[in-house]
C-alpha cells in the first residue's frame, strides 16, 4: 500500500528542496509526463506531485511524451521556457542534461521511477541535505592525491587528478531529484583493471537500438590514462564488450577506447525491487544512485560519454583511506562528511543503516 503521507512529503522536498520554489511568491510549474506504458514511469509519482503542488497553491500544468527523442526534446524546451520550474517525470529530461541552458526556468530530473520511491527515504531525506553531502564528498574527491577503485571481482583502478581536472567542470547543468551521486571524476589520470559483471548499457544520453549489451561472464578492461587498451577473461565476452563499444562509436564517430569519468552512488535510501536482468538499461539508469553501484562514462570526449559500466560493491580510497568500503559510504570517518551527519540527524541514521536493494539478488 502506497505510504500517502510520504508520497506528500517526497513530492514537497521535490517541489520546494530541490525546485527551490517560494511559496510566498508562488510558481508556475510543467510536469512533463512520459507514458507509462513504457516501463520506466508509474504515473503515479507524477499524480502525486501534481497532488501537493495544487494543495500547495501552485499553477500546475502537464505535458505528456512518449519515448525519448532529440527532436521532441527541442519543441518542449521551447514550451518550458514559460514556466517557472520544470519536473521531468520522462527521461527525455536527461538527453542533454549536460548542455548549458537558460537560467530562467529550474529543471528538474525526476528519478524517483515510481510513487513508492517518491515515498521513500529516497524521495523525503531532504534535498538539502544532499546537496551538503554531495558538495563535501565532491571537495574529498578533488583534494586527493591518489584514488584507488577496487572491488571483489577484481578491479583495481587507480590515479590522480591533473590541476586541469581539478579546475574543470563535468557535472549537469539540470537539478537532479534525488541527488545521488558526486561531480564525475575524469578518468585521464586513471590506469589499472575494471572487471565489469551483467551489462553494458546507455549513459541516458541517446536513445536507441544499441542500448544493453549483456556479458556472458566477466570482463576485465584494461585502462592507461583513460584509454582502453585491451579486455581480459572469457573470449566470447570480451568479443561482445568490445565489439558494443565500437558498434557505438561508430554510430556517433567517437573513440571508442575512451573512458570519459567514473563516479559512485551518494545516496543511502536509493533502492528498488526489480532485478537487473528484467531491463538492464532501466536498472542501471534508476539504481545508480546506490553506493552499493559505482559506473564509468565511456565512448567519447565530452560529458558523460555513450556507454556506462557498472562496478558493484566498489571500495574507493581517499590517499589510502576507504571513503566507500565494499558498496557502503563511510561517511563518519571523513570530518568533511561527518559535519555534514551531525547538522542532518535523519541523514545519519540512513547512512547507518542503508538500503541494500539493489536488485542483484
Amino acid at each position: 500500500m502506497t505510504d500517502a503521507s510520504g508520497a506528500r512529503a517526497g513530492a514537497r522536498n521535490l517541489l520546494l528542496g530541490c525546485g527551490g520554489i517560494d511559496l510566498m511568491r508562488g510558481a508556475r510549474v510543467l510536469v512533463v509526463r512520459e507514458h507509462p506504458g513504457l516501463g520506466w514511469y508509474d504515473g503515479i509519482a507524477a499524480d502525486a506531485l501534481i497532488a501537493e503542488a495544487q494543495a500547495l497553491g501552485l499553477a500546475v500544468d502537464c505535458l505528456h511524451v512518449g519515448a525519448p527523442d532529440t527532436e521532441v526534446l527541442s519543441s518542449v524546451d521551447a514550451h518550458v521556457e514559460a514556466y517557472d520550474v520544470a519536473v521531468f517525470f520522462a527521461r527525455l529530461g536527461d538527453l542533454d542534461r549536460f548542455e548549458t541552458r537558460p537560467e530562467n526556468t529550474v529543471r528538474v530530473m525526476a528519478y524517483t521511477r515510481d510513487v513508492d520511491m517518491l515515498a521513500s527515504d529516497f524521495g523525503t531525506t531532504p534535498h538539502a541535505a544532499m546537496l551538503e553531502l554531495k558538495f563535501a564528498i565532491d571537495r574529498l574527491m578533488l583534494g586527493a592525491g591518489e584514488i584507488r577503485v577496487s572491488c571483489a571481482l577484481g578491479t583495481d583502478f587507480r590515479g590522480s587528478l591533473s590541476d586541469d581536472c581539478r579546475r574543470s567542470h563535468s557535472d549537469v547543468s539540470m537539478r537532479r531529484f534525488p541527488l545521488g551521486v558526486p561531480q564525475p571524476t575524469l578518468a585521464q589520470g586513471f590506469s589499472g583493471k575494471v572487471a565489469i559483471a551483467h551489462h553494458l548499457v546507455s549513459t541516458g544520453t541517446r536513445i536507441d537500438e544499441w542500448t544493453v549489451q549483456r556479458l556472458p561472464e566477466t570482463v576485465f578492461v584494461v585502462i592507461e590514462h583513460g584509454r582502453i587498451q585491451s579486455f581480459e577473461g572469457h573470449t566470447v565476452a570480451c568479443e561482445l564488450a568490445e565489439n558494443h563499444l565500437r558498434r557505438v562509436a561508430e554510430l556517433y564517430q567517437l573513440d571508442w577506447r575512451l573512458v570519459h569519468s567514473w563516479h559512485a552512488g551518494i545516496h543511502p535510501g536509493c533502492g528498488n525491487r526489480r532485478a537487473v536482468g528484467m531491463d538492464p538499461d532501466r536498472w542501471s539508469n534508476t539504481l545508480f544512485c546506490n553506493p552499493r553501484l559505482l559506473h564509468f562514462h565511456s565512448v567519447g570526449d565530452s560529458a558523460p560519454g555513450e556507454v556506462s559500466w557498472t562496478v558493484t560493491d566498489p571500495t574507493v580510497s581517499i590517499d589510502g583511506n576507504p571513503l566507500w568500503q565494499s558498496g557502503r559510504l563511510m561517511v563518519e570517518d571523513f570530518p568533511q562528511t561527518a559535519a555534514v551527519l551531525e547538522r542532518w540527524p535523519n541523514l545519519h541514521g540512513l547512512c547507518s543503516q542503508p538500503c541494500a536493494s539493489v536488485g542483484l539478488g
